[in-house]
């Protein structure tokens, strides 16, 4: 039996509202069409007076925001590669490199830029991959007496934000972190229209595994967080790499 239109809008709208990250669609003009609750809570602004505005004008920078949204309805993906410093906002590479979290934390990169981003014998590893570690880690550690916590055996011992009391967690006294050796520095990320955000709060790393055209997995270290998790995010986001011998 043919699903009628209201249901096919209902049943997209239940997917969206699912989702705890903050979600819109938007038209081929760049009208918000529809947007799940924790967008309307991170904005500020009531369900409808979202509908139907410029969903680019609710970013740090509006005008690479609709640059790059309609660079993906032309070509139905992101394919320019970007590489960003935390914080860094100039274009310059000497300038960059000359910053305090180059040196820290190294460089962000879009998805595009992730998949040629390891040495030649390297290669960004699948989301297989990456749960092949994160099962080993379950299974066979000892995550120094917390069960199941391995994101703070792979949380580095420095650069996080040092402020939780959930105990087994990177946040909670780092200095008994890394028990794995992984060494996960907190550099934070970029969001895909602009800003940088949780600078020592967080670690994320892209895997090589597609979702959609416009997404991909990542695995994702998060200060006040036991485990690794596993995320579909935008192409367009910033984050680390960590590359695995091919």
């Amino acid at each position: 039996m043919e699903r009628t239109q209201t249901h096919d809008s209902q049943y997209a709208s239940s997917l969206i509202e699912a989702i705890a990250d903050p979600l819109i669609t938007i038209s081929p003009e760049g009208k918000i069409t529809d947007m799940n609750q924790a967008k309307v809570t991170i904005t500020g602004v009531e369900r409808g007076k979202l509908l139907g505005t410029n969903f680019y004008d609710y970013f740090t920078d509006p005008k690479k925001a609709c640059e790059v949204y309609k660079e993906i309805f032309a070509s139905g993906s992101v394919t320019d590669p970007y590489y960003y410093v935390y914080a860094y906002e100039g274009s310059s590479i000497i300038e960059a490199k000359a910053t305090a979290n180059f040196d820290n934390y190294g460089v962000l990169y879009n998805w595009e830029a992730a998949k040629n981003a390891c040495p030649s014998g390297w290669k960004l590893p699948t989301d297989a991959e990456w749960k092949t570690l994160t099962d080993y880690l379950t299974n066979y550690m000892n995550n120094q007496g917390c069960d199941f916590a391995i994101g703070k055996s792979m949380a580095s011992m420095f650069g996080w934000i040092s402020s939780f009391t959930e105990v087994c967690t990177p946040g909670n006294n780092p200095g008994s972190n890394n028990r794995s050796g992984f060494s996960a520095l907190p550099g934070g990320d970029r969001r895909s229209f602009g800003g940088f955000i949780e600078l020592g709060l967080g670690a994320y790393f892209w895997s090589s595994s597609e979702d959609t055209p416009w997404t991909a997995w990542s695995r994702n270290l998060v200060n006040g967080s036991y485990g690794v998790l596993s995320y579909y995010r935008d192409r367009l986001c910033g984050f680390s790499v960590r590359c695995l011998r091919d």
